[in-house]
């Protein structure tokens, strides 16, 4: 069990995925059988998290908050027990800045704003988060976490390796 502040989790949501082709390091993930099928039934892309906290739930079910660190894409399984073992590589975000871009993230930052004046029962720590962001790419990961409908939404945000592309998805999720 991790003690809050001082573990670091791979994780990997499930879903089909075809690996691309290079290599970079090895990450322990939860439980997998040693076979290619069991890597081809995880998502194309997961991230590597700190554990900043873990909470019990009104519900009594766990909870976790975690920093995402960086993107990842799983591999190859390299052992299956006790624990799964994925070689991972890390791909390579892309920004190219623009006068669009930046107007789009000064958008994006007013439509937070306004859907937090609408919705007070949101958390003074999560408005506060948003001020704090100042990369575009941080920003959209934010607004997919907090914001997004549905898990599929999540994952698309979270494979999206174009930080444009990403802050526009962001925006269009808080008109």
């Amino acid at each position: 069990h991790a003690k809050s502040g001082n573990g670091y989790f791979l994780l990997i949501n499930r879903a089909s995925v075809d690996p691309p082709s290079e290599t970079e390091g090895e990450i322990a993930t939860p439980s997998l059988k040693s076979d290619s099928s069991s890597l081809r039934a995880l998502a194309r892309v997961g991230v590597v998290v700190k554990l900043l906290r873990m909470f019990q739930l009104p519900d009594q079910r766990a909870s976790a908050l975690v920093q995402m660190l960086r993107r990842v894409q799983p591999m190859e399984l390299l052992r299956g027990e006790p624990f799964p073992v994925v070689r991972v590589a890390y791909p390579e975000e892309l920004f190219i800045e623009s006068d669009v871009t930046s107007a789009t993230v000064r958008q994006l930052r007013m439509n937070l704003q306004a859907f937090f004046e609408v919705h007070p029962h949101v958390a003074e720590e999560l408005k506060l988060a948003t001020t704090l962001i100042e990369a575009p790419g941080a920003l959209a990961d934010f607004v997919a976490q907090h914001l997004t409908r549905d898990y599929g939404e999540r994952l698309e945000f979270l494979a999206e390796l174009d930080i444009s592309k990403r802050v526009r998805r962001a925006l269009e999720v808080t008109v």
